[in-house]
């Protein structure tokens, strides 16, 4: 095993007359306005965004009259102290550079990207001293050297694809596992044609709203705080210290307000610490956590409802109705919903399995 201690490291300029790459200006700087959308979009636009590897949305190829930038380089936002790999054609917002060079290749770009985002964080910041071209071209990277004093890529290379290697190991077992557990696919009526009916929340769920407000005096740790959130399944963050009492899991919450997460609803598998803003659903039978999951999405379409001028009081919560599929006594039809979920996710875990198998981590490929 290739281990970060096998070679001698050495400080290198990263840009500049005596650099080892080059930084310069994106050809395309397109702003968001002048975006052109229609048709298919199937263009990555990079901006300084620090989530989904830079990528904005997808545009429609037309945007290429803007300019473009070819893949395999490292895209760095300007002033976020973002960067990130670029394994595809792009376009690009404004503020972004890009870095190239002769021996970046996806493995080594791999290696280099968190000793890159570990300068750029210790010696930039938002507003004032951000991460500008001039800057940029001031900075060093410690790299492991060959017997000649150079940066050794070769040993780059290699020790990212044994890393890949074991992550593409660990994930083939996880998705074995998934699929052990999930069964095979069973045949199941179609969604459009079974009989679905409208229930009362208070009919189904047991509602505990949350407590835990003091967000200021929790501490990192493992126990999952459920905000208002409109992503991450709700999760604003791990916390080790919870004031209040822990939320038990196999259970569904529902946002009550937040910006843009009214409405939408969770499953949430394990225990919990919950806010102010959300309420926690306890079925008052037992339900299966993939049943649960079904009437979690199907609670979410209603979503679009609410607002910050709208919120979910308890009151209100409790008005709600669920659309759920129905047996012929009228009661929510549980066998379904269980199996209906298990067919997606089981549908989906082979679809990963195979794009798994059909990869190949090569020589300069990830």
């Amino acid at each position: 095993m290739t281990e970060l201690t096998d070679r001698d490291w050495k400080g290198f300029d990263a840009f500049g007359p005596k650099g080892l790459f080059e930084i310069h200006t994106t050809n395309s700087s397109i702003d968001k306005k002048r975006l052109v959308l229609d048709g298919p979009e199937i263009v990555p636009y990079v901006t300084r965004s620090a989530d989904n590897n830079g990528v904005a949305l997808f545009v429609s190829d037309k945007n290429y009259s803007y300019g473009f930038d070819l893949p395999d380089v490292i895209t760095v936002g300007l002033d976020t102290q973002t960067a990130f790999y670029q394994p595809y054609k792009f376009v690009t917002g404004q503020n972004i550079q890009i870095i190239t060079g002769e021996h970046l290749t996806p493995l080594v770009i791999q290696f280099l990207l968190p000793l890159l985002r570990t300068q750029m964080t210790a010696k930039f910041n938002w507003g004032g001293n951000g991460a500008t071209l001039s800057r940029m071209k001031r900075l060093r990277l410690m790299l492991p050297i060959d017997d000649n004093g150079q940066p050794d890529y070769d040993f780059m290379s290699d020790y990212v694809r044994e890393r890949l290697s074991q992550k593409r190991q660990s994930y083939l077992d996880y998705v074995h596992d998934r699929l052990a557990e999930l069964g095979t696919v069973q045949s199941l009526p179609a969604i459009n044609s079974v009989d679905w009916t409208p229930f009362a929340l208070p009919k189904l769920f047991e509602f505990e709203r949350g407590r835990e407000k003091n967000m200021k005096k929790l501490v990192s740790g493992a126990v999952p705080l459920v905000s208002a959130k409109k992503i991450n399944n709700g999760v604003k963050a791990f916390v080790g210290n919870p004031h209040k009492i822990i939320t038990s899991g196999n259970t569904v919450t529902l946002n009550n307000d937040g910006d843009g997460g009214a409405g939408l609803a969770y499953y949430q598998p394990s225990d919990f610490a919950l806010d102010t803003h959300v309420t926690a659903l306890h079925a008052k039978q037992k339900v299966s956590s993939y049943a649960l999951q079904f009437i979690a999405a199907s609670l979410s379409k209603q979503h679009e409802l609410f607002g910050h001028g709208r919120s979910i009081s308890l009151p209100r919560a409790k008005h709600l109705k669920v659309m759920l599929p129905t047996m012929s006594d009228g009661t929510p039809d549980y066998s379904y919903m269980d199996q209906y979920v298990k067919n997606k996710m089981n549908q989906k875990y082979n679809h990963y399995l195979k794009y798994l198998n059909a990869s190949v981590i090569g020589s300069n490929k990830l």
